[in-house]
């Protein structure tokens, strides 16, 4: 699996003007929405008793266990309607290795850092800021969060591009996936 994983970096970091723009473009994007969060919450101070502290914290959550869900799963799950349409699948399932992870391996995104970056920034200062009691168990309930969050997000990804098992065609679903996924998360 990390032998995969190394060399899927590697492909990208061939064209290393390209990635870096791809983070920043992608780091940019994600900084704007959180800078109208913002500027809703320094304009209403809450909403619904929600401080920005506290909205910061959740952003940074949803962003970040979609990073990391979506690290391991986009890619495969997008690229696996041309793998079935073409009926190359049969290149994956005849190593001697687990298909799905193979798959995840082969295409593991490494783009994803900048939502790391950024969602990691905004959630050491969020858990600092927010009047949360902290305690050994409250640590815990983050990390179970975060985790069971990226293993959720992975789950949906996986069940979208599985689609194109029984239907040939299952890119519309992750549009329609991504759409729902801002509108949850304002």
């Amino acid at each position: 699996f990390w032998h995969h994983v190394r060399l899927r970096i590697r492909e990208r970091m061939e064209y290393r003007g390209a990635f870096l723009l791809g983070l920043v473009a992608q780091g940019i994007g994600y900084a704007a929405e959180l800078a109208v969060v913002w500027l809703l919450l320094h304009r209403f101070e809450a909403i619904d008793g929600w401080a920005w502290p506290e909205m910061a914290l959740l952003y940074s959550l949803s962003v970040m266990t979609y990073a990391i869900g979506a690290a391991f799963t986009f890619s495969p799950m997008t690229e696996l309607e041309l793998l079935v349409q073409r009926g190359t699948l049969e290149t994956v399932l005849v190593k001697p290795a687990d298909p799905f992870w193979t798959l995840v391996a082969q295409r593991f995104n490494i783009g994803y850092l900048s939502h790391l970056i950024l969602a990691g920034t905004v959630l050491a200062w969020a858990v600092t800021s927010a009047p949360i009691d902290w305690s050994p168990g409250t640590a815990l309930f983050l990390v179970a969060a975060i985790v069971s969050g990226s293993l959720i997000q992975a789950a949906m990804l996986t069940l979208i591009g599985t689609w194109a098992f029984s239907h040939t065609r299952s890119g519309i679903l992750f549009g329609l996936s991504g759409m729902s996924r801002e509108f949850v998360r304002f």
